[in-house]
This record gives structure tokens, sequence and C-alpha cells, in this order.
């Protein structure tokens, strides 16, 4: 992203765009760079971040990439021998993912810099700056969710040629003049993205 690319619209929803995609873009290419997808770094940072080991039912609820993508990635990590896939202990049915030792090498030679590295640059942040950051792109996440499934719920109902709901936070059903409490999360369609951003990312290969 150019500094002109930014400044053409600045302030402006489309600047969100290209930083949230210039974001995506440095983890695509970091995750690339260490020999793994964008699915499975996320994986791995996970596993990293819970101490080596989490019920894969915890995996899938923390991304909004489908099962069926997580189960790919990590089929493809324990192919690799990075991960272990076992049941729960007294389960047949739950799974859980667990670093093996070579995963943990992998994780401290790659994954555990990465995580450094945000807490670095998050710390230029004062704290209270930080705090409304999060704030806020929570915020726009959850009205931009509201507002993309009005758009989806038009398109697929009767009335397709109706303008979206205007508000900040909207329920699609309640009308266009529904605004709601941006701090309440209105479900959104399942979209095989990573919730650190609220655009999708261009993965042209398979998650693995």
């Amino acid at each position: 992203m150019t500094a002109d690319a930014c400044s053409r619209d600045g302030g402006s929803a489309r600047e969100l765009d290209y930083l949230y995609n210039e974001i995506d873009k440095l983890y695509h290419v970091y995750a690339h760079g260490c020999g793994v997808s964008d699915c499975a770094y996320w994986m791995l940072y996970d596993l990293e971040v819970a101490g080596g080991e989490l019920p894969l039912a915890e995996l899938t609820g923390s991304w909004s990439y489908s099962k069926q993508t997580i189960n790919s990635a990590l089929k493809t990590l324990a192919e690799r021998g990075l991960v272990e896939l076992s049941f729960v202990p007294g389960s047949r049915k739950s799974k859980r993912a667990r670093l093996t030792e070579a995963g943990q090498v992998f994780s401290r030679r790659h994954i555990l810099p990465a995580i450094r590295a945000e807490e670095r640059a998050f710390s230029f942040l004062s704290p209270a700056e930080q705090e409304e950051l999060i704030r806020l792109v929570r915020r726009y996440t959850e009205a931009l969710d509201a507002q993309l499934t009005a758009v989806e719920a038009a398109d697929a109902g009767p009335g397709s040629d109706a303008e979206p709901p205007t508000g900040p936070g909207c329920d699609p059903g309640a009308g266009p003049d529904c605004p709601v409490d941006p701090g309440r999360a209105v479900p959104a369609p399942d979209r095989d993205r990573p919730t650190h951003s609220p655009y999708p990312v261009d993965q042209k290969e398979d998650c693995a």
C-alpha cells in the first residue's frame, strides 16, 4: 500500500480497507515465508498461545475459517509431524490438537518471534490507545457485519431493489431505521476469513 493510495480516501472506509488488507498481506507473506499457509499459521499461533494443546472445538470456534478448511490445515500439519491429533481423554468423539516436539521447535523458530513482534508493535500505542483501537475496530466490524448481512438478505429476498439499512449497526429484519447498540454482535453468514480482520483474505492455495 502506498501513501498516495491512502491519501485518496483519508478518513474513509476505503482507507480502512487498505489498512486491513495491508495487515493481511503482512501475515500472508510471513506465514508463507515460514513454509505454511495462512490458516495453518493461525492454528500454530493458537496452539502456541494456549501452551501447545487445544481441543479442536476451540480451534474451530476461534476463527471464521470453515471447519473443513481448519481440518485440512491440521491434517497437513499432522502429516508434516508438527501437530498430533488425538481423542480428548475419556471421549471417543471430541479430538484435540497438540504441538509435537518438532512443532514446538517450529513454533520457537517462527511463531513465537511473530508474537513478540506483535507485542512490540502494539506497545507503540499507549494503554488508552490500545483499548480505544480494539473498541473501535470491534464496533466497526459488528456494524459492517450487520450491513453486509442486510445486503445479502435484500439480494435473496423478494424486494431485492430495496436499500439496505443505513444505521451504524442494524438488525436486517427490523427495517431501514433500526440502529442498534453497536456493542451487540449481529449474527453474520459463515465467511471464510480470519477474525483479526473483517475482510476476506485472498487464499488461492489450499489452507494447509
